[in-house]
């Protein structure tokens, strides 16, 4: 199974790309969420570090577009490499 995060790290550097407006994913990076969960939890994914990538996602529409760049890099440091 592919490593979900690696789609993350696509959509997340898309956002970037994008001026962090919210639309790296149709319906915003909260939408992303329950997809990410599923496909997490099916590759074995540390319940730890998913519900840390959760909590980030769900709080980045609420961050004002200033903070948003930090948000997303912060992110992506987060992210495991590998499965």
């Amino acid at each position: 199974m592919a490593n979900p995060f690696d789609t993350l790290r696509k959509i997340l550097n898309n956002e970037a790309a994008r001026g962090y407006d919210n639309k790296g994913i149709i319906g915003g990076l909260d939408k992303y969420v329950p997809l990410l969960q599923q496909q997490a939890q099916a590759a074995g994914a540390e319940p730890a570090v998913v519900a840390e990538v959760v909590d980030r996602l769900q709080r980045y529409p609420g961050l004002p577009g200033s903070d948003r760049a930090a948000a997303i890099a912060e992110l992506l440091t987060r992210l495991p490499a590998s499965m």
